[in-house]
């Protein structure tokens, strides 16, 4: 679904350059309202700078960042939140003196690695996004853990009519939950597509599900 004929989400040559370093190159991507969109690459390939400068953890460099056709890479991310982009990182950002509840109210007691990433999730839901960006939702989760989280999250986000836009690595994950994938290699988009289109791209398996095997 568009907003008055926009994306929910649009990129539009978004670029970052931390010194020398191009962390993000030109990166072009449409998100639409209800999809789940994967961005997988190797380490280093751009997906949390990319996660940052669209929640402006960090300004970009240059391009464009709008959500629902409002430009937003200027905007302070207190403000970004408000419009309904939430999201989690890599490494649980919970408050680890508060109980559950206390964390779900402001944003956690002593919990399993996988109940803090439950957590997390409930603190990100608290505001009720439009979007959710999660930022490598099952890491360090048993393989058990990690399909029961992303089935729990794919069941809220149709529930509530949530948007996802998630990094993963765990490529049965990826190919399991998301609907269109955009894989990156040192900064730029490598290849977008649906994940059998992914699966069967020969650079994409040169650069990334090649190395994942090996």
């Amino acid at each position: 679904m568009k907003h008055d004929g926009f994306p929910l989400l649009k990129l539009e040559q978004v670029s970052k350059n931390f010194g020398g370093l191009r962390a993000v190159d030109q990166v072009d991507l449409s998100l639409e309202s209800g999809e789940r969109r994967a961005i997988i690459g190797p380490n280093g390939a751009g997906k949390t700078t990319l996660f940052n400068l669209i929640t402006r953890r960090f300004p970009s460099d240059s391009g464009r960042i709008l959500f629902k056709g409002r430009a937003i890479d200027r905007l302070p991310p207190y403000q970004i939140w408000r419009l309904g982009i939430s999201r989690t990182f890599q490494v649980t950002s919970i408050f680890p003196r508060l109980s559950c509840v206390e964390n779900v109210q402001r944003i956690g007691a002593v919990l399993s690695h996988g109940d803090r990433k439950c957590l997390e999730l409930a603190v990100a839901l608290a505001s009720e996004p439009e979007l959710l960006l999660l930022d490598e939702p099952t890491a360090g989760m048993a393989p058990k853990e990690r399909f029961a989280l992303i089935a729990l999250i794919q069941r809220l986000a149709q529930e509530r009519g949530l948007t996802l836009l998630f990094t993963e690595h765990d490529m049965d994950v990826v190919f399991a939950a998301a609907q269109r994938i955009t894989v990156m290699h040192q900064g730029a988009v490598l290849a977008e597509g649906t994940p059998p289109e992914v699966r069967g791209n020969p650079e994409v398996q040169r650069v990334y599900l090649g190395w994942q095997r090996g």
